[in-house]
């Protein structure tokens, strides 16, 4: 597509192709030379959501900050790494079903559990959506000791649940920068090399 379009040396570029690599955006731009990568999910339609640039350029980042978080990172390395966040959301929605259908073979009715399930994830998420260093790890230490929430998280940890997490960012980083799934780096796999 972008061989097809052409450009003025004035015009700034953001390109919205995740998996397009940056060298290869300002290589297709040419004469123009000013460009950025930018990785809005999708609740930026909402303007609530969280979008990754690269590089660092006041042109993407105040359209982005307009629609929620914008994140800027100047190191292609950084950028792949922190994209892994990314395939997060599928892990983050599967939770959600998994709590929802735990409420249903419970007896609650399946339209109040994802209520329930949707606004509580949503109130958690909130008290971290604008983190700084710290933040996670304050989070983390203020729940309750001997309490419910250090009971379920404790568990998850006991039971491998964050060492597999790693796994599976491992595993996908691998594949932002490769383009190739290793399927020798999937959760189990590990699991079974630890």
């Amino acid at each position: 597509v972008l061989k097809e379009l052409t450009f003025r040396p004035e015009q700034q570029v953001l390109s919205v192709i995740a998996s397009l690599p940056y060298n290869s955006l300002k290589e297709a731009i040419v004469p123009a030379t000013e460009c950025a990568v930018g990785v809005p999910l999708p609740a930026v339609a909402r303007r609530q959501g969280a979008t990754l640039v690269m590089p660092q350029v006041d042109f993407a980042k105040a359209i982005f900050d307009a629609l929620g978080t914008c994140v800027a990172v100047d190191e292609e390395k950084e950028f792949k790494r922190m994209q892994v966040m990314c395939g997060m959301m599928g892990d983050f929605y599967k939770r959600q079903l998994t709590a929802q259908e735990w409420l249903v073979e419970h007896g609650v009715d399946k339209s109040q559990a994802g209520a329930w399930i949707g606004a509580i994830f949503a109130t958690m998420a909130a008290d971290s959506s604008r983190a700084e260093a710290d933040t996670l790890q304050k989070l983390v230490e203020e729940q309750t000791p001997g309490g419910v929430n250090e009971l379920v998280w404790k568990g998850q940890e006991e039971d491998g649940v964050y060492t597999s997490m790693r796994y599976a960012m491992d595993q996908a980083h691998v594949r932002f920068v490769s383009g190739k799934n290793d399927a020798d780096l999937a959760p189990a796999a590990m699991r079974k090399k630890a």
